[in-house]
C-alpha cells in the first residue's frame, strides 16, 4: 500500500479500516517521513521504505531536522529500498537496504531501424548526424550546457543536429540561448513529447546525450539503452552507476561543455565503438532493468518484509 496525499497518516488509517495489508511500503519519505516513523509501529504493519527523489538523499544544505527524520527512517524500517546507491545514506549500507533500479519497457523500447521521414520531419538529411536529448527543461538540468557544446560538436560536424525534446520553465531561457549562439538550424525544442513518438525519435538518432546536475536515477539513460543508443552524459550521482564510462558510454564532467562535446564527436567519429555500445546498452537494459525483473525484485522484499 502507497502512501500519498495531504494528510497521509490519516488516509493510511482510513485505508486499513476495511482491510488488513501485510505491509506499510512508503516511497519518498522526504515528504513522507514522519508518515513512515510512525504509522507501522502505530499499526503494528512491518513497512518498507523506497529511496526514489533527489530528496532523498540529503546533502550539506539538507537541514538538520530533515537530515537526522530521514535517517530515522531508513534506521527503524524493516527494509530500505533505493533505486540508486546515490541515494543510500554515506557510509555503510544498513543491512536492511538493497538497490533496485528504476524499470524500463524493452517490448516498447527496442533498437528499431530509422525512418527517413523522422529525419526529414525535423530536418536533418541522410547522413547528418543527429543528437537526441530527453529531459526536463528546469534548471537542476543545465540544459545550456548541451546548446554551449554544439559550437565545438559543430566544428567537427558541421551537419549535426540535436533534438531535445521535453518542457519546462527553462524553455524561454533556452530559446534565447539557441539564437545567441546562432544555433537555429541546427537545434530544435520539441516540446513535451508523446510517449508514442520516443521510439522513433530514439531510432532517428544516432547518439543520446543527457546533462543535469544531480540524479536520482535517470530513467531516460535507462530508457536510451533499451533503444539500443550509445550515450554521451555526466560523470554525477546515479548517473555514472547506471553508464560505466567507456563501456555504455563516454562520461565529462557536469557543466563542461567542451568536455562533453568532446565525448560527442569521440563517439560520432567510430562507428565500431558506437555500435558494440549500441548492443551491450540492449543487453544491459533487458538484464537490469526490464520490468519483469525489478517487479519481481520488489515482490521479494515486499514479502520479505511481511514475513513473520
Amino acid at each position: 500500500m502507497g502512501l500519498c496525499g495531504i494528510f497521509p497518516m490519516l488516509g493510511l488509517w482510513r485505508a486499513c479500516r476495511g482491510a488488513r495489508p501485510d505491509v506499510l511500503a512508503i516511497h519518498y519519505p522526504a515528504p513522507l517521513g514522519l508518515a513512515a516513523l510512525l504509522s507501522g509501529p502505530l499499526l503494528g504493519l512491518p513497512t518498507v521504505v523506497a529511496l526514489v527523489g533527489s530528496l532523498d538523499a540529503p546533502g550539506p544544505q539538507t537541514p538538520w531536522p530533515v537530515r537526522a527524520l530521514l535517517q530515522a527512517v531508513v534506521a527503524r524500517a524493516n527494509r530500505v529500498i533505493a533505486i540508486s546507491q546515490f541515494l543510500l545514506p554515506h557510509g555503510p549500507r544498513p543491512s536492511h537496504a538493497c538497490v533496485i533500479p528504476h524499470g524500463v519497457d524493452t517490448d516498447w523500447l527496442r533498437p528499431e531501424p530509422a525512418d527517413p521521414s523522422v529525419r526529414a520531419r525535423y530536418g536533418a538529411a541522410l547522413g547528418d548526424p543527429v543528437l537526441f536529448a530527453l529531459q526536463r527543461l528546469a534548471p537542476i538540468k543545465g540544459v545550456e550546457a548541451l546548446l554551449e557544446m554544439m559550437p565545438a560538436v559543430l566544428a567537427r560536424h558541421p551537419r549535426a543536429h540535436l533534438w531535445i525534446a521535453g518542457d519546462g520553465p527553462e524553455k524561454p531561457r533556452l530559446l534565447r540561448e539557441i539564437t545567441r549562439l546562432g544555433l537555429e538550424e541546427r537545434v530544435q525544442l520539441l516540446g513535451a513529447v508523446a510517449d508514442a513518438q520516443l521510439p522513433e525519435l530514439f531510432a532517428a538518432a544516432d547518439l543520446f546525450v543527457f546533462h543535469s546536475r544531480s540524479e536520482s536515477f535517470g530513467t531516460v539513460v535507462a530508457e536510451a539503452m533499451a533503444a539500443g543508443r550509445a550515450i554521451a552524459s555526466v560523470a554525477l550521482s546515479a548517473v555514472s552507476e547506471t553508464v560505466q564510462d567507456g563501456t555504455h558510454g563516454l562520461l565529462a564532467r557536469p557543466d563542461a561543455p567542451d568536455a562533453l562535446a568532446e565525448a560527442v564527436c569521440t563517439l560520432l567519429e567510430d562507428d565500431a565503438r558506437r555500435t558494440r555500445m549500441e548492443q551491450e546498452n540492449r543487453r544491459r537494459a533487458v538484464d537490469r532493468f526490464d520490468w519483469s525483473a525489478i517487479v519481481a525484485r520488489h515482490e521479494d522484499v515486499l514479502q520479505r518484509a511481511a514475513a513473520p
